[in-house]
C-alpha cells in the first residue's frame, strides 16, 4: 500500500459512482476498497484532510452499489460498508451519511422483491446497529421508516435493528427517544400482519425491562389497543440482552485527531479512545494508558504477530476471493441464460381460447374491455430511490430540499 492512498481512495470512490455493463471491475474495486480499509487507509494524512466530506463521498459511492441488481456486486457492498461502517461508525462525521445514505440504502435492499437481495440487505443491520451507536439512528432513521413505509420487509428489518439496539445499546442512548419509541411500537404491535405484530411486541417488552419506570406511560397508549395489552401480559421478554453494566458507552471520536486513530476492530494498534475531552489532557492520559496496556500484553512483539497473522488471513481471503470470481462468472451465465430462457418463452407464447373468446365477446356486446386499473402511487422507496439516479443532475440544495419533502411525506 503506498504510503498516502488517499488518491486511490478517491480513485475508486469515483469509480463506484456509477453502476455500468462493467460489473468485474466494480467488484474488483470494492475489493481493493476493502482491503485499503482493512490495512487503515482511512486514517491516513490525505483521508483526513478533508476528513468530513472524503468519508460521505465514499460511503455514498459503495451504498450505489447496493443498488445494482446483480447480487454479487449487491453482496460485495454489503461486506464492503460493513467494513466501511466497523471502522468509521464510532466518528462523529459518519453518522449522517450512514444514517441518510447507509441505512436507508439498506433498508431499501433489504425490501427488495429478490430473495437474495433482500437477505444481503438484511446482513447489513446488525453491523451498522453494533458500529454506528448515535441516539439519531435510531430517532430519526429507524423510527421514522418504520412508521412511514408500508412494505412489510421494511418495517420487519426496523424492528429487529431496533430490537438489537434495545438489547444491545447503553441506556444513555435509548433514553431520549423513549416517548417515540413507545408512540411507535403501540402502532406496529396492532399491526395487521403476525411478524410485525409479533417482533413489535418483544420491543415493547425489552423497552419496558430497560426503562420499567416507562410502564404507566406505555399503559397510556395501550389503552386504545386491548387486545395487544392481553398479548403483552402473557408474553416475556427473549433472553439475551446485555446488563445494563454490560452495555459500554460508545466512545465517539472527532475532528481530525480523532480520525487519526483507528477504533481497533479491524487489527488497529489502539483501543477507541475518547477525544471529547483531550482539550484538557484527559485525552492524552488515556491514550498513555492505552499504550501501556499494549506493553504489558507483550509490547511491539504482540503487535508483530498480529499483523502476521492479519497479513496470513488477507492472502487466504485473496485467494478465496479468485475462487469467488469463477464462481460468480458461472453464476452470471446461469442468470443470463434462464433470463433469456425465460424471454424466448413469453415470445412463444399465445392467448388461450377462452380468454380470446372472453375479449371478443365483450367487445361484440358492446362494453369493450375494462378499463387498466390505477397506477398505485409510488412509495416512499421508490421516490428516494429515483431521487439519488437523479443526484448527477441536481445541485446539493435542490436534492437536500426533495429528500426532505419525501421524509415529510413519509
Amino acid at each position: 500500500m503506498p504510503k498516502d492512498p488517499s488518491t486511490e481512495l478517491s480513485k475508486i470512490a469515483e469509480r463506484l459512482k456509477y453502476q455500468d455493463e462493467d460489473w468485474k471491475t466494480r467488484d474488483e474495486k470494492l475489493q481493493r476498497l476493502r482491503t485499503l480499509i482493512t490495512n487503515g487507509a482511512l486514517a491516513s494524512d490525505g483521508f483526513r484532510s478533508s476528513h468530513a466530506s472524503n468519508l460521505k463521498d465514499l460511503i455514498h459511492s459503495v451504498v450505489c452499489q447496493l443498488y445494482d441488481l446483480r447480487s454479487v456486486i449487491a453482496r460485495a457492498a454489503v461486506t464492503t460498508l460493513g467494513l466501511l461502517m466497523a471502522e468509521v461508525g464510532d466518528h462523529a462525521d459518519a453518522e449522517l451519511p450512514l444514517r441518510e445514505d447507509a441505512l436507508e440504502g439498506l433498508l431499501q435492499l433489504a425490501s427488495s422483491g429478490n430473495k437474495v437481495l433482500a437477505a444481503a440487505g438484511r446482513d447489513g443491520f446488525p453491523q451498522l446497529v453494533e458500529h454506528v451507536r448515535f441516539e439519531s439512528i435510531i430517532k430519526d432513521g429507524l423510527l421514522v421508516w418504520l412508521r412511514g413505509n408500508k412494505n412489510p420487509a421494511a418495517k420487519t428489518t426496523c424492528l429487529t435493528a431496533l430490537l438489537q439496539a434495545l438489547q444491545t445499546w447503553p441506556l444513555s442512548l435509548l433514553t431520549p427517544c423513549n416517548e417515540s419509541v413507545e408512540v411507535a411500537l403501540v402502532e406496529a404491535a396492532a399491526h395487521s400482519n403476525s411478524e410485525i405484530r409479533s417482533l413489535a411486541r418483544q420491543c415493547l417488552l425489552q423497552h419496558l425491562q430497560n426503562s420499567p419506570k416507562r410502564q404507566a406511560e406505555v399503559d397510556k397508549y395501550l389503552a386504545k389497543y386491548p387486545d395487544t395489552k392481553k398479548q403483552l401480559d402473557k408474553e416475556q421478554a427473549k433472553p439475551g440482552a446485555l446488563s445494563a453494566e454490560e452495555r459500554t458507552p460508545p466512545a465517539i471520536r472527532r475532528g481530525e485527531s480523532g480520525a487519526a486513530n483507528r477504533n481497533g476492530k479491524l487489527g488497529g494498534d489502539s483501543p477507541p479512545i475518547d477525544l471529547s475531552d483531550s482539550v484538557d489532557g484527559k485525552g492524552s492520559m488515556k491514550r498513555e494508558a492505552s499504550r501501556k496496556a499494549v506493553s504489558k500484553k507483550g509490547g511491539a512483539g504482540s503487535v508483530e504477530s498480529i499483523r502476521a497473522q492479519l497479513d496470513a488471513n488477507l492472502r487466504q481471503q485473496e485467494k478465496l476471493r479468485a475462487d469467488e470470481v469463477v464462481l460468480r462468472e458461472k453464476l452470471t451465465a446461469a442468470e443470463e441464460a434462464a433470463a433469456a430462457a425465460a424471454v424466448t418463452a413469453a415470445a412463444n407464447e399465445t392467448p388461450t381460447k377462452p380468454s380470446f373468446v372472453k375479449s371478443l365477446s365483450a367487445k361484440l356486446l358492446g362494453g369493450g374491455e375494462k378499463p387498466a386499473a390505477a397506477k398505485p402511487a409510488p412509495t416512499a422507496m421508490e421516490r428516494m430511490k429515483e431521487l439519488r439516479d437523479r443526484r448527477a443532475e441536481m445541485s446539493n440544495e435542490e436534492y437536500e430540499g426533495e429528500r426532505q419533502r419525501i421524509l415529510q411525506q413519509v
